[in-house]
């Protein structure tokens, strides 16, 4: 705060980054997948307590969430007793599915709303780029994401390549579900603060039930609604005191690689483990420098169960996947019409 007016949503929160990318965004899935495993193998290490997990990117849902093997680490992480918020991805409402891994339906989705200009939420509405879901999965909640003002990296990648997003010299203005996501974990984070024996089954339960439905909005573009944690409360106590009445039971991912048609190509074989991921790549959604910093080791977090970054080569966040997308002007500016935003 410092006296800037400015004041997070869960203030007194501890945040623990873990480096999966360089400065502008390259990484690749073993990574990510890395870092999962870690947080797995270390949320209660030496006096930390990790409870919520940040996931603020999204990869293409080319094949379904059971064959994903990013959708099966996060779901590790979510049975460890983390929660895990996943952006549904900025593809509009044109979208067919909800990026990876937010598709999971462990996890808890979010969506970008538009509050329109106003202090109220009665009059929000879906931003225009907030990817649609399918009939069957589509975001749990929504959360503001247009031109939300957040820390700035001075000299970072984004800052360099997008001077117009600065607000004064210690804010930047960006749009996105990205931004929703932080928003949204934020308040898992206050939910656990309140109701310590809260679990993640019961924390997306009480943000779904809270949650205001916006008018004449579908639920495949909107879900629940928008967050509302003051409506939120009462749910939440009682799943903390019962949190078997609230467990998910939906299928789990599998961690195998199997042949599946995925780029618009089927990829497999007759023998020996496939990538299911061939010919697709990561859809880039911003990396904030700020949020990734400090080294994190290659130690075999996955054991028998860890797939190598070699079977990953492919799938790299790579220039061509930062072109006039993820890094779109529209999504770092002023203030900005949502008709005015394109979808990456």
């Amino acid at each position: 705060n410092s006296g800037s007016g400015y004041m997070g949503v869960a203030p007194n929160a501890t945040i623990v980054n873990l480096k999966v990318a360089t400065a502008d965004g390259t990484t690749t899935v073993s990574a990510v997948i890395d870092a999962l495993g870690w947080i797995v193998e270390n949320h209660t290490y030496s006096g930390t307590t990790i409870r919520v997990l940040n996931l603020a990117f999204a990869a293409d849902p080319s094949i379904p969430y059971g064959l994903d093997p990013l959708a099966f680490a996060v779901e590790q992480v979510w049975f460890s007793g983390v929660a895990v918020v996943a952006a549904a991805g900025n593809a509009g409402a044109t979208a067919t599915s909800m990026a990876s891994p937010a598709y999971d339906p462990y996890v808890i989705s979010v969506g970008a709303s538009d509050p329109v200009g106003t202090r109220s939420s009665s009059d929000d509405v879906v931003a225009s780029f907030s990817s649609s879901g399918s009939a069957i999965r589509f975001p749990d909640v929504l959360a503001p994401g247009v031109s939300v003002e957040g820390l700035r990296n001075p000299g970072s990648f984004i800052d360099w390549l997008y001077p117009e997003g600065r607000v004064g010299d210690r804010f930047f203005r960006g749009s996105g579900t990205s931004q929703s996501t932080a928003v949204v974990s934020g308040a898992v984070a206050l939910l656990f603060s309140k109701y310590p024996s809260l679990t993640p089954d019961g924390a997306k339960y009480a943000l779904k039930r809270g949650a205001l439905k916006i008018v004449n909005a579908p639920a495949i573009l909107a879900g629940s609604g928008v967050i509302k944690l003051d409506r939120s409360k009462d749910a939440a106590e009682k799943a903390s005191k019962n949190p078997a009445n609230y467990a998910q039971a939906w299928p789990v991912s599998a961690p195998v690689y199997v042949p599946v048609t995925a780029g618009g190509s089927t990829v497999g074989g007759s023998s020996g483990t496939v990538d299911p991921y061939a010919g697709s790549p990561f859809v880039a959604r911003r990396w904030t420098s700020a949020g990734w910093t400090g080294d994190i080791a290659e130690t075999d977090y996955w054991l028998a169960r860890r797939w190598t970054g070699a079977s990953w080569d492919g799938r790299r966040w790579t220039d061509a996947g930062w072109t006039a997308g993820a890094w779109a002007s529209a999504f770092w500016g002023e203030d900005v019409a949502p008709d005015a935003l394109t979808a990456p």
